[in-house]
């Protein structure tokens, strides 16, 4: 139980890199995006984590993988874990969740910096969390 928690609290931590700006109120737009290719049980696994963590009822990933608050206040929780995945899903960069648990040079997690497949005036920096 203690290594989940531990897990999740590192993943939070992680977070920490995508920009030290905070919205002031939630919009429709998410900066973390899970990729398909993460198992939905991860999906589900690592949500109950953040919800526990940041004491957000309503956390999940819609149907288009992208990490949502939703509209209930929070219970309990962390204060500075909620202000970090906030910053996350609302500041300058944006966070790719991809699964690693298939390769052998990612131990618990990696970031690597991203790189944007297509041109487009609108490219913020990206970050790719390979979870394993």
């Amino acid at each position: 139980m203690s290594v989940r928690i531990s897990k999740a609290g590192w993943f939070v931590a992680l977070l920490l890199i995508v920009g030290p700006s905070q919205v002031s109120a939630e919009s429709s737009w998410s900066n973390i995006i899970c990729r398909d290719d993460l198992p939905s049980a991860r999906r589900d696994d690592l949500t109950s984590k953040l919800r526990n963590i940041t004491g957000w009822p309503d956390l999940r990933f819609d149907e288009d993988g992208f990490l949502r608050v939703g509209a209930r206040d929070a219970a309990g929780g962390s204060k500075s874990a909620r202000a970090l995945v906030w910053t996350a899903l609302y500041g300058p960069n944006v966070v790719i969740l991809e699964d690693a648990s298939k390769r052998s040079d990612v131990v618990f997690s990696q970031v690597a910096l991203g790189e944007w497949k297509s041109d487009s005036d609108f490219k913020p920096p990206v970050y790719v969390v390979l979870i394993d």
